[in-house]
């Protein structure tokens, strides 16, 4: 995100959009997660949605399944990199 103005707006203006790409980041990391949850309750591979298969594939690309507890801010800021890069369709 880049402001062009000079006033203390931009710094509020920055901030929010860097807590928006936070929060998108931790909610596509939690998505993926339960596709996978999901899946392995399900005992076999469940279809998803064309836009929701290629983020999946795009996170897990990067970030594994987690399967216990873990130091997860490599993994937060991989999700975050994510949301900065994404060039999807917009839905």
């Amino acid at each position: 995100y880049q402001c062009d103005c000079s006033s203390d707006v931009c710094s509020s203006d920055l901030s929010i959009a860097n807590n928006v790409e936070g929060i998108l980041a931790l909610e596509l990391l939690c998505a993926a997660q339960g596709v996978d949850f999901r899946r392995k309750a399900a005992g076999r591979e469940l279809a998803l949605g064309v836009g929701t298969r290629e983020i999946f594939r795009t996170i897990r690309a990067a970030i594994p399944f987690i399967e216990s507890d873990t130091y997860m801010k490599i993994h937060i800021d991989s999700a975050i990199d994510i949301v900065r890069r994404w060039q999807g369709d917009p839905v």
